[in-house]
């Protein structure tokens, strides 16, 4: 570098030439311009000095100078710096590569870690100052044991581990993540065998209950398994296909005839002489002992005597699938037991009688009553009928054959009128001994030729012809309304003019009154957890509504509560839950209802957990969850632990209850996966639960 700059100063120095021609004293001396060659500096090397001056940046100069015979001279001086180049290195070895062959950069070979400078002459002959800063990973050796139980995997290298049990050793070569640097790891894979022994199927009969298994009580029908840990703490399982053989006792009746009794009546291996109750042994096809209780009766033999009374229109009588004449006879009849009797009857017939009458009515006597009975269907005989009747005997209640009839019915004539009239016009006078002043219908009535009625009916209308007010109630959804000849979008005041069929105005002063259907219903009061049985009361605010009769239609669908009363305004209601029924759920739906349509249904969905007394979920949950113990009906104070399957106590609490329904939230984040139980202990006695925690990947 110093020797490039050296040059430059010799070419400068080269610029610097007077003119060729000399001229006199007198004259003046011409200037001379020269054009010196570029000038290249490294920046580390300023200020630049020519000339006697210092230059600091690139750039192009105009240099003056005075020759040797008093002339000037210029020189343009063309500067370019160029700049000194500081760089920043990174290099990463592992630690083993960086002691053994090192590493090399721009010649040089480095063999420990730590920050190294160099220098560099870039193309223009400058420095360049390099800061190399070179990192050793380190490499490791390292031993790992797992253990796990028969059923639990590891996979190591796309290998499944633990579906069998052993020991197995594996070396895997691992690169790190920031150097891709090797490193050795020796896994020791332990998997301790968990056991699941069947006990195959065990069948007891129902006497030989409870049954004790692997320290547990079995009383019914089921597959049951035992979860126990063995001596190297795996988990284990019993199974086991246990049934239960019934041995039922039932009961037993029987008849026996005396004469069967006496010679000795047999029932499975018992001969039995006398009525009574016993207990008969018998051997069930299951192989288990089963009981009769067998009550035996006598069947007696016995004489009837039967006095049969019927009328003549029953024969032929008979009895005992035989036709029986008039007088006494006997049948031998067997019983449903097959013990002989002997039946008497004696046959008494009741004749019947006969008789025929003729009448004659007006018909303003329809109906007519013959002998406590009416003549039926009396308009279709105004020109005479028969009529036929039946008759029972009061002594001996045989009715007589048919009864004739004969009636005569004289008609009314009948004449109907319909008179109109203005209000004006009153009173209307209709003949010497009637006139109306009031609307309606009037019936007048006159003596005809048979001395039967003649009637008149009229039909009086009067018109009105004054102003009248007339209120209107309508529901909103009716609109437009019409009355009369008009029709209406809203309610309010109106005058309405009428004109009759006989030219008589009228004017009404209408008022309408709009109503709307009620509005909706918000919420619905009352228990949704129900811990007991009783009667619950729900309730809803009464909707505005401008109507007064507006009521609430409830209904429960759960089949067995019942909706036992309520209110006037039927906004409250009382759920009778039964005790034998008390377990469910259900919706008790509410709407309000008017003249003018209906709300929405609102619906309140009712959960009872009575005669449940603690219930436990969910079960199974989950490690690092939460699990919930409701108590129904089990207000006071109970002590609460959760214990592994050795018994160890790992929670304990007091809670004092003093509602029917009460939830209680536990946690599992201190639980690790398994088999735990719930004690609830009471004044009176202790409430065991089985709790099952997973973890989630099960």
């Amino acid at each position: 570098m110093r020797k490039f700059l050296h040059y430059l100063f010799g070419t400068a120095l080269f610029c610097v030439v007077m003119s060729s021609s000399l001229q006199t004293q007198a004259q003046v001396l011409p200037k001379d311009t020269t054009y010196l060659p570029a000038v290249y500096v490294c920046a580390n090397d300023m200020p630049y000095l020519y000339a006697g001056t210092y230059y600091d940046h690139s750039g192009f100069y105009w240099v003056h100078f005075e020759g040797s015979k008093g002339q000037d001279s210029v020189c343009l001086l063309s500067l370019t710096v160029y700049n000194v180049n500081h760089k920043q290195l990174w290099a990463g070895v592992c630690e083993n590569k960086l002691s053994t062959t090192g590493y090399t950069y721009n010649g040089k070979t480095y063999y420990q870690s730590g920050v190294y400078m160099d220098t560099l002459v870039s193309s223009h002959g400058c420095d360049s100052v390099i800061h190399l800063t070179i990192n050793s990973y380190k490499t490791y050796a390292v031993s790992k044991t797992v253990e796990l139980c028969q059923g639990e995997t590891f996979v190591l290298d796309n290998v499944v581990y633990g579906l069998t049990s052993g020991t197995t050793v594996k070396s895997v070569n691992l690169k790190t993540v920031e150097c891709n640097c090797d490193s050795n790891v020796t896994y020791t894979i332990i998997v301790k065998p968990s056991y699941n022994i069947n006990d195959g199927v065990l069948s007891v009969c129902e006497n030989e209950l409870p049954y004790f298994w692997h320290g547990d009580y079995l009383y019914t029908t089921n597959n049951y398994e035992k979860v126990f840990r063995s001596s190297q703490g795996c988990d284990s399982v019993y199974k086991v296909q246990f049934t239960v053989k019934s041995a039922p006792s039932s009961s037993d009746r029987k008849v026996v005839c005396k004469d069967d009794l006496a010679a000795g009546y047999t029932y499975g291996s018992t001969v039995i002489n006398t009525v009574g109750i016993y207990n008969v042994p018998f051997t069930a096809v299951n192989g288990c002992d089963s009981t009769v209780t067998l009550t035996v009766y006598e069947g007696k033999t016995y004489r009837e005597e039967k006095v049969v009374r019927i009328c003549q229109d029953q024969l032929p009588y008979y009895y005992a699938n035989k036709r029986w004449n008039l007088g006494r006879d006997s049948v031998v009849l067997t019983s449903q037991y097959g013990c002989d009797s002997v039946i008497y009857v004696d046959l008494q017939v009741y004749p019947t009688h006969m008789s025929n009458d003729v009448v004659t009515i007006c018909e303003r006597d329809l109906p007519y009553m013959y002998h406590g009975h009416y003549t039926s269907d009396y308009r279709a005989v105004y020109a005479g009928g028969t009529f036929q009747f039946v008759f029972q005997d009061s002594l001996t209640g045989c009715y007589s054959d048919t009864c004739k009839l004969t009636l005569n019915v004289i008609p009314s004539s009948e004449t109907n009128l319909n008179i109109t009239v203005c209000d004006d016009a009153l009173p209307y006078v209709f003949d010497a001994n009637n006139s109306f002043t009031l609307p309606g219908d009037y019936t007048i009535s006159y003596q005809n030729a048979g001395n039967c009625d003649s009637i008149i009916k009229i039909h009086f209308v009067v018109n009105p012809t004054y102003k009248v007010m007339d209120n209107q109630v309508v529901c909103h959804q009716d609109f437009p309304y019409s009355y009369g000849d008009s029709t209406f979008t809203q309610g309010g005041y109106y005058t309405v003019v009428f004109t009759s069929a006989t030219t008589c105005d009228s004017t009404v002063l209408l008022r309408i009154i709009e109503h709307f259907p009620p509005d909706s219903i918000k919420i619905v009061y009352g228990d949704e957890k129900i811990g007991k049985a009783g009667e619950f009361t729900y309730s809803v605010d009464m909707v505005a509504t401008d109507f007064p009769n507006t009521y609430y239609e409830w209904t429960c669908n759960n089949p067995y509560w019942n909706i036992v009363r309520h209110n006037r305004e039927g906004n409250v209601i009382y759920v009778d839950i039964p005790k034998e029924k008390a377990y469910g759920e259900a919706d008790i739906t509410v709407k309000a209802i008017n003249d003018c349509g209906e709300s929405a249904v609102v619906t309140k969905h009712v959960k009872s957990f009575a005669n449940t007394e603690i219930r436990v979920y969910p079960n199974p949950t989950f490690v690092n969850e939460y699990f919930t113990v409701g108590f129904c009906d089990m207000k006071g104070e109970h002590i609460i632990r959760i214990t592994n399957e050795v018994g160890n106590v790992l929670h304990q609490e007091t809670v004092n209850i003093t509602e029917d329904y009460y939830e209680l939230q536990l946690s599992t984040w201190d639980f690790a996966s398994g088999n735990y139980f719930l004690r609830v202990e009471t004044k009176e006695k202790t409430i065991l639960k089985k709790i099952v925690i997973l973890t989630p990947q099960q």
